[in-house]
């Protein structure tokens, strides 16, 4: 298993993660509105 591998998974993994808090605090935001 290659170390590089994992690293780009997470990394991966935390900008999907992050997108979706972004949307979902849009989402709340808007709704407030």
């Amino acid at each position: 298993m290659s170390t590089s591998g994992i690293v780009d998974y997470f990394i991966l993994l935390g900008s999907v993660f992050s997108l979706a808090v972004v949307l979902l605090f849009t989402l709340r935001a808007v709704k407030l509105i």
